[in-house]
């Protein structure tokens, strides 16, 4: 894992520096102008922002309480479970660890939320003992604690992966609620779970 990490922080540097040579295409580069220019770049895309604070503030246990849709209307069973939120790589992400029990057994999944300083956009992926592909997602903030998601679910019954987008609202800090829409029998967008969210209090 620490090979396949240096791997990639030494192609990241060398793109870096490949950008910081195209900069000095008038004059000679100076290596160590240069490399300290790649050291700043690193340094600026590399420190946990505002938004990252942001993703801090939800470390904790908490449970949940799920709501399903398989069809516009047609309500499945509610299910319940816990989630354990750490943040990750000094403060860069936050890590999400959910069990529950519901009709189909016991599930589990992990998930990974940050903020991409260079996209300037939030990130997320998910990962679960339901399926065997990693879900991505990228997002913008839509208002004041609101953040929209999209990305490409998997739906097995097509055998396609097919769009969807999430919506996550902060309610206060011990309330978060989680909306996930996709598209039904018809095509048309519609609401297929809700999770909502509160802090485990000691």
């Amino acid at each position: 894992m620490r090979i396949r990490s240096f791997i990639g922080g030494f192609a990241l540097g060398c793109v870096t520096l490949l950008g910081a040579a195209n900069a000095f295409q008038q004059d000679p580069p100076d290596m160590e102008q240069m490399e300290k220019m790649w050291q700043e770049a690193m340094e600026k895309y590399g420190t946990p922002s505002d938004e990252h604070k942001m993703y801090a503030k939800r470390e904790g246990s908490w449970t949940f309480i799920g709501e399903h849709w398989v069809t516009p209307g047609v309500a499945g069973p509610p299910f319940e479970g816990t989630a354990d939120f750490t943040m990750l790589l000094d403060g860069r992400f936050l890590g999400g660890h959910h069990t529950s029990k519901g009709p189909m057994g016991n599930f589990e999944g992990y998930g990974l939320n940050g903020y991409d300083r260079m996209k300037k956009k939030h990130t997320s992926m998910w990962v679960d003992n339901m399926s065997t592909g990693i879900v991505t997602m990228e997002g913008d903030a839509t208002g004041p604690n609101t953040y929209e998601f999209h990305g490409m679910m998997p739906d097995p019954m097509s055998g396609k992966y097919v769009k969807y987008r999430s919506i996550e609202r902060v309610v206060d800090e011990d309330t978060l609620v989680m909306e996930m829409y996709g598209p039904g029998p018809d095509g048309k967008e519609f609401l297929t779970m809700k999770l909502t969210y509160k802090r485990i209090k000691d």
